[in-house]
């Protein structure tokens, strides 16, 4: 029986690691570079971590899982032993076994990229969370092979974009099992609460995505009600607020100013869904709005099934009566209007096979009258499916994520859905205001802001309809065709937050369309530092957004008007231009001066590819 070693080794070899001895001698720019090594190196401890917890997976539990009875079975016994030695709870050590179990047998080439550090520990658990329906099935091979390529690609992650990346390869692959999925993780919604300690406790519940939304929105639309002056904090409101919905108690303005309080609250029952409007974004192809074709297996069997119950009814048949169109419409829309919500749909169609749609639901104006028949404005698809027989296709819902093609489906049949064509001549577009070229138009914006999904800055997720358009060149008010146009190359979408850090100089970012028409940005720091943009966007789901074309863009039609220079005398100097002119010409040169640096460094990074190898 060997003793567990609780001593740490007391100066480990950091060099091994590509990690310096002190940070003494490390300039502000590299310590950036330090941080990024560290992670790597932390990403190849995390995978002899796995490989060993694999390995015990392999050797102690595999052998006897299909035989074990016992209650304390070998899984059990396994993760107490390794649960004692990291004192971590038994259930943690149990997921734990199986997640690697999962990640070495399943998912090989995801667990080479955390071998090279191309992710980190924290993303593995998301990706096999994710890639939980590919055990043991056929296509697993493809969904590791196909995942573990995306993730090579240049760029950052972030736990949202990790989640649709492996959610728009698994729907591809099997959307009868995400189909089952969705229904069993809708059968299991739930409330329940948790112990926060200090005398307060958290309030969950699990729901649609889309109620989750509408919620939210009557949330915020009493909260906000107060005057300036409540001295409570957003979240705290919100919290009230919540609390108030449920309970129909007061929901009061506490601040002190007695009658001179223009606070005009609602009574919670009364906050409907008129004053919380809200829309939802759902971006789709026009194909996805098709009922797929069902699988081989399942229509023989439909149909076997349907003649038995044609046999069986046929006496009663006659007896009953028939529902009517109005009747079975009125089914179909209870549930919508039940949940407060109407969905608006959009369609954004390229000139490819499969036609992008965007979907938008908003609420309704609390419970309406259900109409006897649907009304959906759409347009037929004049092609076919790009994909197999039975694939239900995907999309996209702001700020949430990749949804099943069964679940557009469904947000596209409540009620109120329209589909509206961005493109459907499929002829180039205006990228700007007719009046105002540094306005871009509603095809335009709409169009980046499903190309980028969320704030194009590494790290924010923050969704993209909720950000801002931001010309990645400064707009030349004075000259536009002198840089910044508004063309799809020129804007990206940034929260507000990363929008005015730019503006106020903290980084400087870069955009340009790769040899695959796919945008691509650079962000360079103030010490100095170059990172890539995010290695995932809305065109990967969508691949036929990049055959949407614009004009190229109209010069400004009234340039502005300036006063006359004045006379330059020693009392009124002046300048060979504008500073802003200046500022924005100095970050003009300063991102030449990048991309020539990068391209440098792109070029050397396959050169050192075999002499530098992991981890760095």
């Amino acid at each position: 029986m060997s003793q567990v070693e609780q001593t740490v080794e007391s100066e480990p070899d950091l060099s091994a690691l590509g990690l310096p001895e002190s940070l003494d001698d490390v300039d502000a720019a590299g310590l950036g570079e330090v941080v990024v090594r560290a992670r790597r190196a932390g990403a190849l401890m995390d995978w002899h971590r796995l490989r060993a917890m694999s390995e015990v997976f392999e050797r102690l539990v595999a052998p006897y899982a299909e035989e074990d009875r016992r209650v304390y079975d070998a899984h059990t016994r396994a993760a107490n032993e390794i649960a004692m030695m990291l004192g971590r709870s038994q259930a943690g050590v149990e997921t734990e076994l199986m997640d690697a179990a999962h990640l070495f047998a399943g998912l090989p080439h995801v667990a080479q990229c955390l071998h090279d550090g191309v992710i980190g520990g924290g993303h593995i658990r998301t990706i096999i969370a994710r890639t939980a329906l590919v055990g043991g099935q056929e296509y697993a091979p493809l969904v590791d092979q196909e995942l573990a390529e995306a993730l090579r690609r240049q760029g950052s992650w972030s736990l949202q974009r990790l989640r649709d990346v492996c959610d728009r390869i698994v729907f591809r692959h099997d959307p009868a099992a995400v189909r089952e999925r969705r229904k069993a993780s809708v059968e299991d919604r739930r409330v329940w609460a948790e112990n926060a300690g200090d005398g307060m406790a958290v309030l969950h519940a699990s729901m649609t995505a889309e109620n989750v939304r509408v919620a939210t929105a009557r949330i915020d639309a009493l909260a906000s009600s107060v005057c300036e002056s409540d001295p409570r904090r957003d979240g705290a409101r919100r919290s009230d607020a919540v609390f108030a919905l449920l309970s129909g108690d007061v929901f009061e303005c506490q601040c002190d100013r007695g009658d001179e309080c223009d606070a005009t609250v609602p009574a919670p029952t009364m906050v409907q869904g008129a004053e919380a409007q809200v829309i939802i974004h759902v971006i789709t192809e026009a194909a996805t709005l098709e009922e797929p074709e069902p699988e081989p297996e399942a229509a023989e069997a439909a149909e076997a099934a349907a003649v038995e119950a044609d046999s069986e009814t046929a006496a009663s048949a006659a007896e009953e009566p028939t529902a009517t169109e109005g009747d079975r419409a009125e089914s179909t829309l209870f549930d919508a209007n039940a949940t407060q919500s109407s969905t608006e749909t959009r369609e954004c169609r390229s000139t490819g096979s499969a036609e992008p749609v965007a979907a938008e639901p908003d609420s309704a104006e609390g419970p309406q009258p259900e109409p006897k028949t649907k009304t959906k404005t759409t347009t037929e698809p004049t092609t076919k499916r790009a994909y197999s027989p039975g694939h239900s296709g995907v999309g996209f819902m702001d700020g949430y994520g990749v949804i099943s093609g069964d679940y557009v489906r469904e947000l596209a049949k409540r009620a109120g859905a329209v589909i509206r064509p961005i493109n459907p001549a499929g002829k180039p577009l205006l990228p700007h205001l007719p009046s105002d070229p540094y306005r871009p138009s509603t095809a335009m914006s709409l169009f980046i802001r499903i190309r980028d999904g969320y704030c194009t800055v590494p790290g924010c997720d923050k969704p993209a309809f909720a950000g801002d358009l931001d010309h990645v060149h400064e707009y030349d008010h004075d000259n536009p065709a002198a840089g910044g146009q508004t063309t799809a190359v020129g804007l990206a979408t940034k929260c507000r937050m990363h929008h005015q850090m730019k503006t106020d100089g903290v980084f400087l970012d870069d955009q340009y369309i790769d040899e695959n028409g796919k945008a691509r940005q650079v962000f360079y720091t103030q010490n100095g530092a170059t990172i890539h943009g995010y290695a995932e966007s809305g065109d990967d789901l969508f691949p036929t957004l990049r055959d949407i074309t614009f004009t190229n863009p109209e010069p400004d039609p009234q340039p502005p008007k300036h006063p006359p220079p004045q006379p330059n005398t020693p009392e009124s100097p002046t300048r060979r231009r504008p500073r802003l002119a200046d500022t924005h010409a100095r970050r003009r040169q300063e991102r030449e001066r990048n991309r020539k640096a990068l391209e440098g460094e792109q070029a050397g990074q396959d050169r050192r590819a075999v002499e530098d190898p992991p981890p760095y």
